[in-house]
């Protein structure tokens, strides 16, 4: 998220759904996850309440932690400009998680390949 956008936010009906993992999540993906230096150089963790940093600029922002609660946050008509600020496990769990759904469409896609 870029800190800059919030200063002078647009005045809109939008609701904004931000990935709070720490920053730097996509790159425990990579075969290089877990080697030395890796955190600082890919992972970059902020280590920010993004909850605050928001409301800190009088921005209308609410944390959700499950699906339930992601639903009723998209089925909400926007009055005015909203952050969610949507929590996940940390990265390396979130990276696990990716990895095992990326495996299991993977042999999912050899079997039905075989079928044909």
């Amino acid at each position: 998220m870029m800190i800059s956008a919030l200063v002078n936010a647009p005045n809109v009906n939008l609701t904004v759904f931000v990935i709070d993992n720490n920053g730097g999540g996509i790159f425990n993906t990579l075969p290089q996850a877990g080697v030395d230096g890796f955190e600082r150089i890919f992972g970059t963790p902020h280590n920010l309440n993004l909850e605050k940093v928001i409301a800190g600029f009088g921005l209308d922002v609410e944390k959700v932690k499950n699906v339930a609660d992601i639903h009723r946050s998209i089925n909400l008509v926007p009055g005015g400009l909203k952050f969610v600020i949507v929590e996940v496990p940390t990265r390396e769990v979130n990276a696990g998680v990716l990895k095992d759904i990326t495996q299991s469409f993977c042999k999912a896609l050899r079997i039905g390949s075989n079928l044909a």
